[in-house]
């Protein structure tokens, strides 16, 4: 397709885990289930219903990075994420389950670990940020009581521990009801951007943990619903990967320019993607160029990339244009 091209990027044995996990101070748990309550409704500020446009992320902050209602265009920065949640609509929750791979940085056992949900709107958009840390000073000087999110130590017996929306003794940003109450959260309006989807997030929406660990499914050039469009591309373009589809969500289009015609290709995307959109050009689908001495931004926003090529269309000079998705 000329339009595009992605780049891809027994017992005795328990017995003894058992021993050796209560010898280094309690039995370890590296399996972390996180959730709201169902059925509760759920809302943003302005008192509307939460849709699947709200994502939720299981996370840490890095570099002792401590947030607040006043540094919130900080908190992307320094946010680590080790799940990722989609909201569900129909159903008014949000439920998810990792194990962590390592005790890694900023997943340490004397660190406490936040849900952080959101929409994908940039600059600024309805977050709510809860966590369960008895060290938490309040505003008014206070501190929490409870049990704490710490992250679980990874190894021995992998026991789940579950941390809940409906238990979160620290809200940063937004309300938690009472769990016996109508409902659950609220948002609130925040500035600054929330954390990039990345790939890995993508992945672990849209396939399951055996499909993630074969390649020739998961990988960034991999085509699992045979459309033609590798997961990379699905990935930037929002399509879904194991639904052939042929809303690729890319149009061509012309500008007329004193009397001279330029090819032009409208993308429309998500919002909040680790993902680089360029877009080339070429003459003879050899040599494809981008960059600004080969084509024009005429807009670009969260949600919409338009660009022109800078070579007229003639019958002498045939003139392509493509996407190119690039993981980072």
């Amino acid at each position: 397709m000329g339009d595009r091209m992605t780049i891809p990027r027994s017992f005795p044995v328990l017995l003894i885990g058992w021993i050796l996990a209560t010898s280094q101070g309690g039995l370890s748990a590296s399996q972390v289930n996180w959730k709201s309550i169902p059925g509760r409704d759920n809302f943003t500020s302005t008192a509307a219903l939460l849709d699947s446009s709200f994502t939720f992320q299981l996370g840490a902050f890095a570099n002792s990075f401590k947030p607040t209602a006043d540094n919130t265009a900080e908190w992307a920065a320094n946010w680590v994420s080790a799940d990722t949640a989609v909201y569900n609509e129909p159903n008014r929750f949000f439920t998810a389950s990792v194990v962590l791979p390592s005790n890694a940085p900023p997943f340490t056992t004397s660190n406490v670990g936040y849900i952080w949900g959101f929409n994908v709107s940039f600059g600024g958009g309805e977050w709510i940020l809860v966590t369960n840390d008895s060290n938490y000073a309040t505003a008014d000087g206070d501190s929490t009581a409870g049990d704490d999110w710490k992250w679980p130590f990874v190894g021995g017996i992998p026991l789940p521990v579950t941390w809940s929306v409906s238990n979160a003794t620290v809200v940063i940003v937004g309300t938690v009801e009472d769990p016996a109450g109508a409902h659950m959260i609220t948002q609130a309006v925040s500035s600054g951007n929330p954390p990039l989807k990345m790939y890995e997030d993508w992945l672990a929406e849209h396939f399951s943990a055996a499909q993630i660990a074969d390649p020739l499914v998961s990988a960034p050039g991999a085509d699992p619903d045979g459309d033609d469009d590798p997961n990379v591309l699905e990935f930037a373009l929002g399509t879904p990967p194991l639904m052939p589809t042929m809303d690729n969500r890319s149009v061509h289009g012309i500008e007329e320019i004193d009397g001279e015609y330029y090819m032009t290709l409208t993308v429309q995307r998500p919002e909040n993607l680790g993902v680089q959109y360029r877009v080339e050009v070429t003459s003879d689908l050899d040599l494809w160029l981008y960059g600004s001495g080969h084509v024009t931004v005429m807009s670009a926003t969260p949600t919409e990339l338009m660009v022109r090529d800078n070579s007229a269309m003639s019958l002498m000079n045939r003139r392509f244009i493509r996407l190119n998705a690039l993981l980072p």
